[in-house]
């Protein structure tokens, strides 16, 4: 896929080559220029970068990426995110609008409050809002660009944007190659002489 961003730390346009297996693990690897220039390995517990430009990787509990999402997503809300799935519950907290032709689940989980609508044709996510009480975080999603593949609809376009109190994100990912095949390699091996931090 490729990758425009812009936020707190700069602006950059990459590739990213995304794995998954479901609710357990994420594995990118993102590269410019065909030189690879990271390495990301989420769990459902943690977060691992490999920075290869500047030798040095990390290791954080999971709720380390809310501090760019804005939310503290699970890995299984993350490959929902990624796909294009619903990412709130839909349990008795949960009321459903339809009006203009646009259905819209509001769902309210702990503090955040998370309002989705959907496409009235397909049901799938075109627009998800997640807002913190009490706090500047927020996280808004848009979906487009939908295709079919093995009988499931998937957008090949999605756009980020989270603000929280010390960063901002603004990214768009476009898949060029989407495969549901089975992946049994994870390649993902920090060098003995890099720094961790």
């Amino acid at each position: 896929a490729s990758c425009n961003y812009d936020g707190s730390a700069g602006s950059y346009n990459f590739n990213v080559n995304i794995r998954m297996q479901r609710n357990e693990k994420i594995w990118m690897s993102v590269s410019v220029l065909f030189l690879e220039a990271a390495r990301i390995y989420i769990t459902k517990d943690s977060v691992h970068i490999i920075n290869y430009l500047e030798n040095y990787a990390i290791s954080r509990n999971i709720n380390f990426l809310a501090q760019y999402t804005g939310q503290k997503l699970t890995v299984g809300q993350l490959q929902d995110l990624l796909v294009g799935n619903s990412i709130i519950p839909h349990d008795e907290n949960t009321s459903y609008v339809y009006a203009d032709a646009r259905p819209t689940a509001t769902s309210r989980v702990g503090q955040y409050l998370f309002i989705e609508e959907f496409h009235y044709e397909y049901l799938r996510p075109t627009k998800t809002k997640a807002d913190e009480a009490n706090s500047n975080n927020k996280m808004e999603l848009e979906y487009d660009d939908f295709t079919q593949l093995n009988g499931r609809l998937l957008p090949q376009f999605i756009k980020v944007f989270a603000v929280t109190n010390t960063q901002v994100l603004n990214a768009t990912l476009k898949y060029s190659d989407i495969s549901t095949e089975t992946i049994s390699n994870w390649p993902f091996k920090i060098p003995a002489k890099y720094e961790r931090k």
